[in-house]
């Protein structure tokens, strides 16, 4: 990370109603950071996706869990770090959804992976820390 870069950190509960903070949260730090809307829309609904992974797979639908959140952001690269402590995901046995097939829910890892350019999980000795980063697009202006 550039040294020009900045550091934030910000914890919230696994309650879908907080997830909507935490978009606002990452959107502006990416914002101030130059980022185009649509890396701030790709950053976002990826950080959406990993806090609803974590609220229904790492703390079974429970809304009490902790997920803790940091940024590492300079003006070429967002690093995001999505950290719960709940049960913890093995990246091995996740299986690509079949797009050709509607259903309900199963996209969210794929679309992360869609979204961002390089994503990590790292399992810890509670729960799962997941490591994404997204490099700035050129403005198309």
């Amino acid at each position: 990370m550039p040294e020009t870069g900045t550091l934030e950190a910000l914890t919230i509960q696994s309650d879908p109603a907080r997830f909507r903070e935490a978009r606002l949260w990452i959107a502006s730090i990416a914002r101030r950071n130059g980022f185009t809307e649509a890396d701030v829309h790709d950053l976002s609904l990826a950080l959406n996706e990993a806090c609803a992974n974590a609220h229904v797979h790492a703390y079974g639908g429970r809304t009490d869990g902790k997920i803790d959140l940091r940024v590492e952001a300079g003006m070429d690269r967002v690093r995001l770090t999505i950290r719960d402590y709940g049960v913890p995901f093995d990246p091995s046995r996740y299986a690509p959804p079949e797009l050709a097939q509607a259903r309900e829910g199963g996209y969210g890892v794929y679309l992360i992976t869609k979204l961002m350019d390089r994503v990590e999980y790292r399992r810890t000795g509670i729960g799962t820390c997941v490591v994404m980063d997204k490099s700035r697009r050129a403005d198309p202006r």
